[in-house]
């Protein structure tokens, strides 16, 4: 019997989230990418991680994707790892994921724009949501904070909506010839719960949510609503989320959104894990060191025992190399479990920058 875990995989500056709970394969955001893309400088073959875990006989199949928001970091490789379109045509032998349910925001049934990445799953969303049917490989839920506040996927994992509002889910489309809007503040944010023995611990995923939407939800939710046992920085840890850059370039910090982020929950250490490529002491944003610091004085405040080894960033967990980030949980919670990822065989492409 498999062991139930929640799996952060080393994808850069991305995300690629796989919760095996309860008997629920849940995956929120995908970011596969090809060793010629910038900063893959390791290659791990994420996909066999992800189809063993969705693995149902002859066939693979996931319970849900969530869709934070369409940006190339979130949805890379949905049409390699997905079967895409009416799931009678599935065929098990293509190796790929029937996907049961998807979950996105409204944003993604009328997006602005979309790109050679993004048409795959967002055409896929604009089917089933014509289809409007329930069935495997059909069903859909478009969130928003107003109409689908919380739920339950079985009776020990539960969710809580803490954004889209369908204003923030809303975003204008820019002006012709104009760099178009970003997506970002679209993001589905979630509070997870998992109960195991009467004890309950939450994983708070955010996607790309700016500082807007922190600040927004600092103010419509209380403190046990955005209590966290892990949390995944935003945004692969970009000052962008917690702080508003000033006409002289400088940032300045967001005590609203800071503290929305800061509520670890008073019965564990709490863990932060940083999806990014490595954090340096430079001027890379994202991942951002000084956003680092703030995460860490978070840390610090609630314990500071190894409140340093407590933010883990998956381009450097395996041994300074990147690895995959998997928390195992049994009834006396959640340990920090020491992973090695499957190496993916081929020849790198040199990356030019521009």
């Amino acid at each position: 019997m498999n062991k139930d875990k929640v799996s952060f995989f080393p994808v850069g500056n991305g995300d690629t989230v796989l919760f095996e709970l309860d008997g629920k394969t849940v995956l929120t955001d995908i970011n596969h990418r090809k060793s010629s893309e910038e900063d893959s400088s390791e290659d791990y073959d994420i996909r066999q991680d992800i189809k063993d875990a969705c693995r149902v006989g002859d066939r693979y199949e996931l319970d849900i994707f969530v869709c934070t928001h369409p940006d190339k970091d979130h949805i890379s490789g949905t049409k390699d790892l997905f079967h895409l379109g009416d799931p009678s045509t599935y065929n098990p032998k293509s190796g790929k994921i029937l996907v049961k349910e998807i979950w996105c925001s409204q944003y993604c049934i009328e997006p602005n724009y979309d790109t050679e990445d993004s048409k795959p799953i967002l055409n896929e969303i604009k089917r089933r949501n014509k289809k409007v049917s329930s069935s495997d490989g059909n069903s859909l839920l478009v969130m928003s904070v107003e109409d689908t506040p919380n739920g339950e996927l079985t009776d020990n994992l539960k969710w809580k909506l803490l954004a889209p509002t369908k204003d923030e889910a809303n975003i204008p489309k820019a002006e012709d010839k104009e760099t178009p809007n970003s997506s970002n503040d679209s993001s589905i944010v979630i509070r997870w719960e998992y109960i195991s023995n009467s004890e309950s611990s939450y994983i708070l995923l955010g996607g790309d949510a700016g500082v807007n939407v922190w600040e927004r939800i600092r103010k419509d939710f209380k403190d046990e609503e955005l209590s966290w046992s892990i949390l995944l920085a935003p945004h692969h840890c970009s000052r962008k989320c917690i702080a508003r850059k000033e006409k002289d370039e400088k940032y300045i910090y967001s005590d609203g959104a800071l503290n929305a982020l800061s509520k670890i929950d008073k019965n564990c250490d709490g863990f932060i894990v940083c999806s990014s490529k490595e954090v340096k002491d430079d001027a890379d944003n994202p991942p951002s060191y000084e956003a680092k610091q703030k995460y860490l004085g978070i840390l610090k405040e609630h314990k500071s025992f190894e409140y340093k080894e407590r933010f883990i960033n998956t381009a450097v967990n395996d041994n300074g190399k990147p690895g995959k980030v998997v928390f195992e949980f049994d009834e006396k919670g959640f340990n920090k479990k020491n992973t090695k990822m499957q190496k993916e065989q081929v020849n790198r492409t040199p990356f030019t920058y521009g």
